[in-house]
């Protein structure tokens, strides 16, 4: 590559002010030199280049240059896409990787310069034959793809560039006369494609996503595109920043919109039922298996299954669930046929799952099953331009539920300070403190437009520094339950009413634990299993802990209702416990 023509392609990148911008002069000149190399033995065509931008191996951008385009746009369809066995292999081993798709085969840049064409070692995986597939059906012969690294080397995405020449079929060598240039390309243009904004992306809120700032406007986009497909979803964020609210969104932007959208929720399964809870089983399965139970997956045939906390899946589980990815096919527990799996799966982490890969904690191979279309919902003190907006729209959701009528609004100088504030507790947070603010302002007697002031703002953040610092958690239950008693105006609060509490602690103990005996035991009544007492005992308390809620206006954790309803007197552990609640949406 000439002097001059290096230089105009630095001068563009410095001169860029956004992503899609940088990323035209990346994509343009590894077609151009892509070109140039299509002139000499092997004669053939340059299709397009694409840019997939993946710190912390969730996708931030996702952009194609075609062959005939002034600019680089972000993908209308995934089908654009090039290869996640290529993307894998690339972030694994820092080093270019080429596919021959007329052959199926992949090869990794060996560190003596030429592509390899012996098993890589640590990655059994080629191109699926969905990729090859996508591929030949856009004319694509082979294609390169090159590690886009952030300032020392860890890689932050991929660049792919993809040509039409049969007569090379076989020859991963094609491209190691142009791979200096190629590579030097990508590493100039690295720090760029890392450090700039990307151009927000046309949004239109609604009920599922009422908030998008300029921050996830560009994200939003994006994962509209992977909504459409079949593929697993990876959705990687904190607790408490929307996941599960993001993941019923997807599902709502599929075609498989009119079906069932199923959650299991992980973290409320133990270890032993997960299986069980994901495949369903058959009467006589196991003891307390008293009748047939249709599992996660059967439930959602033909829609949308959201498995959550995937982190927390027993090894066991892990085998089970690679092979339902895999073969799309299961069998109920006790059963002897198998059933295809109609279901797009979407799954969700707070954790690190390739750092639990690297502690042998959860396999590899689910890994890069799981980990195909991936998201990263950053905390909310990273959209800070969406608290006021979600504080009052929480705002907004709480009069409505408390009957109220007319407009409420927090004043602007509550919004600032609102958004002034740390999140560690994010969204799940925000909404508990606007909460605590309306009960705070329904003390207060209003004339016309319902407000949440300054003062109920304040008010109610303090509250929540002091559970923060957990200086007395036992009095912050007391002063909730005061501040109820001081904002009705209909009713008196009696303080019998928090008896309730043993239940709420009783509901805690059996979500923990893997059965209501052992939650007893914990709690210091095991001489109430004995004579099998402790079932009427747990009924008595569910029942003042729901009444406790009632009086204090808030619902009552779905579990306790589950509970009451199932198995008659609170039968088999295996029929209702925490299983149960794993089958509601969140």
């Amino acid at each position: 590559m000439d002097s001059s023509r290096l230089s105009r392609f630095v001068s563009e990148l410095v001169d860029a002010t956004t992503l899609d911008v940088a990323s035209t002069s990346l994509l343009r000149e590894l077609v151009a030199r892509a070109d140039e190399l299509l002139d000499g033995e092997f004669k053939g065509l340059t299709r397009r280049a694409t840019l997939h931008v993946r710190p912390d191996d969730t996708y931030r951008s996702l952009l194609v240059f075609e062959v005939g385009d002034e600019v680089a746009h972000p993908v209308s369809d995934t089908r654009s896409m090039t290869s996640t066995a290529a993307w894998h292999l690339v972030r694994i081993h820092a080093r270019p990787a080429c596919i021959d798709v007329p052959t199926a085969s992949i090869s990794l840049l060996g560190a003596d310069g030429f592509f390899e064409s012996e098993p890589i070692p640590q990655f059994d995986q080629v191109p699926s034959q969905d990729t090859l597939d996508r591929l030949t059906d856009r004319g694509a012969t082979h294609v390169l793809a090159l590690p886009i690294r952030a300032p020392g080397s860890s890689v932050i995405g991929m660049v792919s560039v993809e040509i039409e020449s049969p007569a090379a079929t076989g020859r991963s060598w094609i491209w190691e006369p142009a791979l200096a240039d190629f590579e030097l390309l990508a590493r100039i243009a690295s720090p760029y494609l890392l450090a700039l904004p990307d151009t927000p992306g046309p949004f239109q809120p609604d009920d599922l996503l009422p908030v998008v700032g300029k921050e996830m406007s560009s994200l939003i986009a994006l994962t509209e595109v992977f909504a459409q497909q079949n593929e697993t979803m990876l959705i990687i964020g904190p607790t408490g920043t929307g996941k599960s609210r993001l993941a019923r969104w997807c599902h709502a932007r599929s075609g498989r919109r009119e079906k069932p959208f199923v959650t299991l929720d992980l973290l409320s399964v133990p270890e032993e039922t997960q299986m069980a809870e994901l495949v369903g089983w058959k009467r006589g399965a196991f003891t307390g298996a008293t009748h047939n139970h249709a599992g996660a997956v059967e439930s959602a045939q033909g829609g949308t299954l959201f498995i959550d906390e995937i982190d927390k899946l027993s090894r066991k589980a892990q085998a089970g669930l690679l092979y339902l990815l895999e073969e799309r096919r299961f069998r109920p527990l006790g059963g002897n046929e198998e059933r295809d799996a109609d279901v797009r799966f979407v799954v969700g982490t707070n954790g690190v799952l390739s750092q639990l890969v690297r502690d042998g904690l959860f396999r590899e191979d689910l890994y890069f099953r799981v980990n195909v279309l991936a998201v990263g919902l950053p905390p909310l003190d990273a959209r800070r331009d969406e608290i006021g907006q979600w504080a009052q729209f929480m705002a907004e959701r709480r009069h409505k539920e408390a009957g109220g009528t007319g407009q409420v609004e927090i004043v602007p100088e509550g919004l600032a300070l609102l958004e002034q504030a740390q999140w560690p507790g994010n969204l799940r947070q925000l909404d508990n403190v606007v909460r605590r603010a309306y009960v705070i302002a329904t003390a207060t007697p209003s004339t016309g437009r319902f407000q949440l002031t300054l003062d109920d703002v304040r008010r109610a953040l303090s509250t929540e520094m002091t559970t923060r610092s957990e200086e007395d958690p036992f009095r912050r239950v007391a002063e909730i339950f005061v501040e109820r008693a001081m904002a009705s105006d209909s009713k008196e609060l009696d303080v019998d009413l928090l008896a309730g509490v043993k239940g709420v602690a009783l509901l805690e103990a059996i979500r923990r634990s893997s059965s209501r005996e052992e939650a007893f035991a914990l709690l210091g009544k095991g001489n109430l299993l004995k004579g099998r007492n402790h079932h009427g005992v747990l009924k008595r308390e569910l029942q003042r802990t729901i009444q406790l809620y009632d009086a204090l206006g808030i619902e009552p954790d779905p579990l306790s209702h589950e509970l009451l309803s199932s198995s008659g007197e609170l039968g088999p552990d295996i029929a209702n416990p925490n299983n149960a609640k794993s089958k509601s949406a969140k």
